[in-house]
């Protein structure tokens, strides 16, 4: 009850008693689950300095992060990304973050999600994406700015498959300029140390993206090595 009305003096006082920081109710929501939903953002500092479970969700699958997607608290959603809130991770209908701050119009928060990795193309288990609730509610802004990423990333997608080709078959004379991650273009690029093929234009694009290029690195790499034994 203390989190949830944003009592902070009181959060301080239990956890310094020894409260269990994590502790759920009937519904499976934890002390930071109820602060997060109630926008109390001291709250969440103080439960997560105390060591909270950041993606710990309720019996309906929802998590800290996904309740401050569908408030509408940026302020909370940066500090719970900055613990390693999972980006994707959906309630139990398959609605993600960003399905659910696109169906309410909150623009700060898709932008904030799509900068951390969030997937424009992910459905709910009724086929809903973040593109069709958000033309569904009349959100335009919204829309335009998924549909600006979908754009950005189908391009970084091209560069980068035409890339790896030109470097499967000895073509690539010069490093790639297009980011892998954001598909902004580069003077100096980063290459992945693994499969050499995939580029970046930071430190911290290569670090958002390896969830997902770890997934086909090591294929590419092995695709790379084999091409050049039977060269």
């Amino acid at each position: 009850m203390s989190s949830q009305f944003g009592h902070e003096k009181v959060v301080k006082a239990l956890l310094a008693g020894g409260a269990k920081v994590d502790q759920t109710n009937s519904n499976g929501a934890t002390p930071l689950i109820l602060s997060v939903e109630n926008g109390h953002e001291v709250v969440v500092r103080q439960l997560l300095a105390n060591g909270a479970k950041v993606d710990k969700a309720n019996k309906d699958g929802y998590t800290p992060l996904w309740l401050s997607s569908q408030g509408g608290h940026r302020a909370i959603m940066k500090l719970l990304l900055a613990n390693g809130a999972k980006v994707n991770q959906a309630n139990n209908r398959g609605e993600t973050p960003l399905i659910v701050s696109s169906q309410k119009g909150h623009r700060a928060i898709v932008k904030l999600l799509l900068a951390n990795g969030a997937k424009v193309d992910l459905a709910s288990t009724n086929g809903a994406t973040a593109l069709i609730v958000s033309r569904q509610y009349g959100h335009q802004e919204v829309v335009e700015l998924l549909l600006a990423n979908v754009a950005k990333l189908e391009q970084a997608e091209k560069a980068v498959k035409v890339e790896v080709v030109k470097e499967e078959e000895g073509q690539l004379k010069k490093p790639a300029r297009v980011c892998g991650k954001c598909g902004k273009e580069a003077a100096k690029m980063k290459k992945c140390s693994v499969c050499k093929l995939v580029r970046y234009c930071s430190e911290e694009c290569q670090l958002k993206d390896w969830k997902e290029h770890k997934k086909s690195c090591k294929t590419k790499a092995a695709r790379k090595e084999g091409g050049a034994k039977g060269s």
